[in-house]
C-alpha cells in the first residue's frame, strides 16, 4: 500500500524526492512546482494526470 507524502507549505527545505503514487490526483500539484530546482525524483504513478505542466524536469531521474 502506498501513502501520499504531504509537502509542507511554508517550508524552505530543498526537496529531492516526492512520492505521490496512487493519490487519485487529477493534475500535478502546484506545490511540487516550487521544488523543480532541487527535485530529483517525482513519482506520480497510478493517478489521473493527463497533462504535465511546462517546467524543467532535467534534474529528475
Amino acid at each position: 500500500m502506498f501513502k501520499c507524502i504531504p509537502i509542507f507549505k511554508g517550508c524552505n527545505r530543498q526537496v529531492e524526492f516526492v512520492d505521490k503514487r496512487h493519490c487519485s490526483l487529477p493534475s500535478v500539484p502546484e506545490e511540487i512546482l516550487r521544488y523543480t530546482r532541487t527535485l530529483e525524483e517525482l513519482f506520480l504513478d497510478s493517478n489521473h494526470i493527463r497533462d504535465l505542466p511546462k517546467v524543467s524536469y532535467e534534474k529528475m531521474t
